[in-house]
Order: C-alpha cells, then sequence, then structure tokens
C-alpha cells in the first residue's frame, strides 16, 4: 500500500472542530475565493513531507544541530532526531516518498487527538500534565510546519545549506526536515522548562483559524522559555501559552470578551499567509473586508 502524497501541514483533526455539517468554509487569499471543504482535503499540499534521504543532506543536517552545546538537553533532542532520520533512511534509501517526517509527526497527532475530542466535548475543568504536553506539541508543531515558516528557515539558513554545496532538490529536503527537528526540540524545552497553558471560552463569538494558526506574540523569539502565544483550538475555544521557569500549569477556562475574540480573529487574518478557515458564510460576509485587506496586502 502506498502512503498519502497528500501531506496536511494543518492538523486535519483539529481542523474538523471547524466543520459544519461535514462542511467548513477556506477563504483562499491568493486568489480572493471561498470554497465548502472537509478538514480532510484542506490544509495540506502533494507531497509535502516527502524527500529523499540524502546522506549529503542528513551530514548538512546534523552539522547544522550541533552548535547548542551550552543547552544540552536541547542538543540531546537533535541528537535522537538525527539518529532516528538516519535509521530512517537506512531503511528506505531510494524512496523519494520517505514516510520519516509524516511518521513523527503522526505520533505527536495520535496524542493531540484525543485531547482536542475531550475539549470538544466540554470536559474543560483543567489539564492534566499529559493534556499539557499534547498541547504544548500542537502549538510548536502548528509553528513550525507551516509553508511559511519553511519559507522562513529557509532564508535564514540558505547560506548554511549552499555552504555545504547542496544542490536546489537537496537544499529542499533539507528545509524540510529543519523546521521537524526545531518543533520536537522547541516543544521538549518548554515542557522541561515550564509551561503555563490557559484556556479561554469564546462566549459564543466564533473564532477563526487559518494555515498559521499558531501565533507567536513575541517575535522574533530569542529564548524558547521566553515564548508568548496564542491558538484557537476550536470556534469555541482558545489557549494562551507562555514560557515559564515555574512548574507546568494549568486554570479553569475564562469567558472573554467580543471584543478579544475580534482582536484574535483579526491577528489570525493576518498572519495567515494564504488560508483562512471559517465555520459557514456567514462568518466569511463577517469578515469580508479584512480578509480583503490581507489578500491585497499579500499582492502587493
Amino acid at each position: 500500500m502506498k502512503p498519502p502524497t497528500y501531506h496536511h501541514f494543518v492538523h486535519d483533526s483539529y481542523l474538523r472542530g471547524w466543520e459544519r455539517d461535514g462542511m467548513l468554509r477556506v477563504y483562499d487569499l491568493r486568489r480572493r475565493s471561498v470554497r465548502p471543504s472537509k478538514a480532510i482535503n484542506t490544509g495540506g499540499e502533494n507531497h509535502f513531507n516527502t524527500f529523499l534521504p540524502d546522506p549529503v543532506v542528513i551530514e548538512a543536517l546534523e552539522y547544522a544541530l550541533s552548535g547548542n552545546r551550552d543547552r544540552p538537553g536541547e542538543d540531546a533532542i537533535y541528537a535522537y532526531f538525527v539518529s532516528a532520520l538516519k535509521a530512517a533512511a537506512s531503511a528506505q534509501p531510494e524512496q523519494r516518498n520517505q514516510t520519516f517526517i509524516e511518521a513523527r509527526f503522526n505520533i505527536w497527532e495520535s496524542e493531540i487527538g484525543p485531547v482536542l475530542a475531550q475539549l470538544a466535548s466540554g470536559d474543560r475543568s483543567g489539564l492534566d500534565m499529559g493534556a499539557q504536553g499534547s498541547l504544548a506539541k500542537l502549538f510548536c508543531m502548528q509553528i513550525m510546519r507551516t509553508p511559511a515558516m519553511r519559507s522562513a528557515v529557509l532564508g535564514k539558513f540558505q547560506g548554511h545549506a549552499a555552504g555545504h554545496g547542496l544542490d536546489a532538490r537537496q537544499a529542499e529536503d533539507f528545509f524540510k526536515l529543519l523546521p521537524v527537528a526545531h518543533a520536537e526540540a522547541m516543544a521538549s524545552t518548554l515542557m522541561s522548562g515550564g509551561v503555563t497553558i490557559r484556556l479561554h471560552n469564546s462566549g459564543g463569538h466564533e473564532l477563526l483559524s487559518s494555515d498559521r494558526p499558531a501565533a507567536l506574540v513575541n517575535w522574533p523569539l530569542r529564548r524558547i522559555e521566553d515564548l508568548v502565544g496564542f491558538m484557537p483550538l476550536s470556534p469555541d475555544l482558545a489557549m494562551s501559552i507562555a514560557g515559564s521557569a515555574q512548574k507546568q500549569r494549568s486554570f479553569p477556562p475564562s469567558t472573554v470578551s467580543q471584543a478579544r475574540v475580534e482582536q484574535w480573529n483579526h491577528l489570525i487574518i493576518d498572519c495567515a499567509d494564504t488560508l483562512v478557515f471559517l465555520t459557514d458564510d456567514g462568518q466569511v460576509e463577517k469578515y469580508r473586508s479584512r480578509l480583503q485587506l490581507r489578500a491585497g496586502l499579500l499582492a502587493g
């Protein structure tokens, strides 16, 4: 059986929260058009995570991830990642549709899906350590695996790739792998250093999502411990997340004002790269002027 070639960069179990009668609305900022879609059929690209396990790429990646000796915990995560990558490459040395990246995210998604289902059922009284870890992983995953972040990483590290003599195909594969390693290290650092997660009920005012649903408030981020971010979890629930030097904490959900929901929705639209996800046509009309403004800025 061939592995799937359509790879989500937004977790489809997460996007199902925006479906109404089995469909959500997808506003395409590049085309300035809206279409109905199932969550399984949007938020992804063909071959987004496929790559050829080239030894030259793996060597360059190992070198790029080895310069953090002042943070031994993070360095250990990178070393483990490279070790797992080498094992996968040895098992599938000639296959362009190598499943390593998809498999790494599938492990996380198998943990995240039940937590999202628990929250959707209305069980929001508190988050145990496992649920906190899953939400931290969701946030880090959605920060790092978007097309926009891949492009940003490409811009930051393209000199490194060129310095290792990588051709265009090798550079593309290098920048597919690098954010995955960063996501794993980011989540591990958050959980080991302490993280505070708060849940926020939207009070009946629906939240949006996008192809960049995890928003960093303090970007560029100098230290993971200083992270402050926001992410909608469903149309009626959001989370705020912050790194901390203290023990992991969670709080009972609070209900936010309509003004705060509007502020968050504008942030999601303004950060979107190509796609904005909404529940129905009424929500599209409500935010059409803001969507068109964002589309105009991207076109310019």
